[in-house]
């Protein structure tokens, strides 16, 4: 999982992930919110959820400690990141600022 991990991020469409814990209150949160962000942007973004357990070098690179937290990339960059619970609006908003 890791090893497509840094190569999804590769990708010059945007990508937005989530890391989660398992017992993550705020993680289910989020996941009606994303799904939410996945139908009104569709192809515009590619959605990943993903345990910080799975990507132990990964999290370590990006400095990512605390679920949830939500990471943007575009062509490997990292654009802005989260440990807010932000609204569909909010996101929505973000990625459109990118596109």
């Amino acid at each position: 999982m890791e090893k497509d991990l840094f190569q999804i991020i590769k990708s010059e469409e945007i990508v937005l992930i989530e890391f989660i814990n398992t017992n993550c209150g705020p993680c289910a949160m989020n996941k009606p919110i994303l799904q939410q962000v996945k139908n009104t942007l569709g192809k515009r973004v590619e959605i990943n959820v993903v345990s910080l357990k799975e990507v132990p070098e990964f999290v370590k690179i990006y400095k990512i400690d605390t679920a949830p937290t939500i990471v943007c990339f575009q062509s490997e960059k990292l654009i802005w990141r989260t440990t807010e619970i932000l609204s569909k609006q909010q996101i929505v908003k973000k990625i459109l600022a990118i596109v």
